[in-house]
């Protein structure tokens, strides 16, 4: 007797403390005993639980499966699963997971000890990991979409570094060319060897100091050109539309290059076609 005491009151406290729902019933599924758990979880105490039917505590569909589970457990004498959806007292549902074990024969017929485990705290908290898998996924999305609009934006960058140095080159030609033709005929003007009679007619000193001047005034044009270089870097450069006369394009150019030329003894040529329209449209 004594010893039954001692059973009985150590599964009191194991109930005492179980977190899930723990329930003896019949094999008709009337309830003997509750552990207090069962409060917290659906909401009824021990003593208005007690005695009551497992089945009126289920929704309809979970009643079929609850008596299919008792019948396998029965046939099987082993261990049955099974999930059914529970009604708590204030007739809110939540998804349970029912581990289910008959219990030795007794004088009152087959009995059965069930392990009633919330699985919706269980989906909760798959979903809170699914939901944080999400927007871990969305990070690194946004991480990869951040590195590569930065990779293009470097690449941005060394091709306007690129643009910008082929620029400073061009440009750099762009001076010394009319540079050389200023100093190329200035010196020619200034030529000391040439006594009065060797002098060049007031005509060809005309076209010299025409051509020095034209030349300044293209080396002011490339100065400008570099100063308003941001202009090209900001996508703001325009090229200009006007009439212009492509004969006098080439003989501009001819007469940039004859002084090295000259100095150098090479001849430049020209041999303008035919089909050269005397004037078009287009940036000089």
């Amino acid at each position: 007797r004594q010893t039954a005491y001692c059973k009985n009151y150590f599964s009191q406290q194991i109930l005492k403390f179980c977190v899930d729902v723990v329930i003896t019933m019949t094999e008709e599924g009337r309830i003997l005993m509750v552990s207090p758990s069962i409060e917290s979880a659906w909401g009824w105490n021990t003593e208005e639980i007690s005695g009551k039917n497992i089945y009126e505590l289920l929704t309809e569909a979970s009643r079929k499966t609850c008596l299919h589970c008792i019948s396998e457990c029965v046939v099987s004498g082993n261990s049955a699963v099974c999930e059914l959806v529970v009604k708590r007292k204030d007739q809110s549902c939540s998804l349970f997971e029912l581990i289910l074990h008959q219990l030795e024969d007794s004088c009152e017929g087959s009995q059965f000890i069930g392990i009633f485990r919330d699985k919706s705290e269980r989906f909760r908290l798959q979903d809170q990991q699914t939901e944080y898998l999400e927007r871990l996924k969305l990070t690194r999305r946004e991480l990869k979409r951040k590195e590569f609009e930065l990779k293009s934006a470097l690449n941005m960058v060394e091709q306007a570094n690129q643009v910008k140095n082929e620029f400073l080159s061009n440009m750099s030609h762009e001076i010394r060319t009319p540079l050389a033709a200023i100093i190329g005929y200035g010196e020619t003007l200034m030529d000391p060897d040439l006594d009065e009679q060797e002098k060049r007619s007031s005509a060809e000193q005309h076209d010299l100091i025409e051509t020095i001047q034209r030349n300044g005034d293209h080396l002011l044009q490339v100065i400008n050109d570099i100063l308003d270089i941001s202009k090209i870097e900001l996508g703001q450069c325009e090229l200009k539309t006007e009439a212009c006369f492509p004969l006098q394009i080439v003989q501009e150019v001819i007469a940039l290059h004859r002084p090295k030329a000259v100095q150098k003894g090479l001849r430049l040529l020209t041999n303008i076609h035919e089909s050269i329209p005397e004037t078009i449209q287009s940036d000089p």
